[in-house]
């Protein structure tokens, strides 16, 4: 089934210095697919392409069979509610506390202030140590906290699509472990992935695709040597 699938895309960072071009690229369902590329910046602009976050300059991008609508930021909100997004930009509301940030996206599209955090929600917290810092906000906690809450909100968003740049770095050395056998478990559910990783034990482990983009050429291809989990 397919997930995502860019045509004849193009897009431009806002200084109109970096664009990438994607002829025609398509990712199903149970893709795990690996960047390799000779950009570092180039992977992260494409991934903020997958996610959203860049308005094309031409073309066309269908998410689960839908055109994706640019023509406002709001009726985007279906189609980032799928996406998980893992990298060094992503943010917490900084005039919220840790458990608002975490049911944000609930509060939103269930229309509802009294909401508690969930059973899986509470499970990944306690795995990475945050659930007795839950009613701090952004700003009392430290750096790796903020990384560990933002990861535990793209995950239990349930996405469809999941996208991460470095998680070996975002995530820290402590935490890799369980940030692993979550992600595992999640791809073992049948999540589809694209990520930019300089981990190879982990990029060999879970990529049955890898993701070409040299001199801003933009490929895909089977990873023939994938044994699978």
């Amino acid at each position: 089934m397919e997930i995502c699938r860019f045509s004849d895309y193009v897009v431009k960072e806002y200084d109109k210095k970096r664009d990438l071009e994607i002829k025609y690229l398509t990712v199903s369902k149970g893709d795990i697919c690996s960047i390799q590329t000779d950009s570092k910046q180039d992977a992260s602009f494409f991934l903020k392409a997958l996610a959203t976050f860049v308005t094309p300059e031409k073309g066309v991008y269908f998410f689960s069979g839908r055109q994706v609508n640019f023509s406002s930021y709001k009726k985007l909100f279906a189609v980032k509610k799928r996406i998980g997004y893992i990298v060094p930009d992503s943010a917490l509301l900084s005039n919220k506390t840790l458990r608002e940030n975490l049911l944000l996206m609930r509060m939103y599209f269930e229309n509802s202030k009294n909401l508690n955090i969930d059973r899986y929600t509470k499970k990944l917290c306690d795995m990475f140590n945050v659930t007795n810092k839950l009613d701090l906000r952004f700003s009392e906690v430290d750096f790796m906290i903020q990384r560990s809450v933002i990861a535990i909100r793209e995950f239990v968003k349930k996405p469809v699509l999941m996208l991460m740049e470095c998680p070996e770095d975002f995530i820290g050395h402590i935490f890799f472990k369980e940030f692993v056998r979550i992600f595992e478990e999640q791809v073992n559910r049948g999540l589809t992935v694209v990520f930019l990783s300089y981990n190879k034990n982990f990029v060999n482990k879970f990529s049955n695709r890898q993701i070409s983009i040299l001199n801003g050429n933009i490929q895909i291809n089977d990873i023939d040597n994938y044994h699978g989990n």
